[in-house]
């Protein structure tokens, strides 16, 4: 669910932060979620992605999920109600 491409998609859209996925679509970002995209499928081509999660609301959510504390519904509920205005 975390991984869902409409998912990651809104999340790009909501905090500004880069997508895990390359291949969701652009619709409805602006110019710099673009080439945040494009820049990070090139990176991924390259084999030179490294992932950061310097986020600590963020970075507890994920760890409480895949510690088996809360489901991946829960989590996505969290983070999305952590990043939407």
């Amino acid at each position: 669910m975390l991984l869902d491409k409409e998912f990651q998609r809104k999340m790009s859209i909501s905090s500004g932060a880069s997508p895990a996925r390359v291949d969701i679509s652009t619709e409805g970002l602006n110019s710099c979620g673009k080439k945040n995209i494009y820049d990070l499928r090139m990176a991924n081509m390259r084999h030179a992605v490294m992932i950061s999660m310097n986020n600590n609301t963020m970075h507890s959510i994920m760890t409480d999920f895949m510690e088996h504390k809360m489901s991946a519904e829960r989590a996505a509920q969290l983070i999305l109600e952590t990043y939407t205005p």
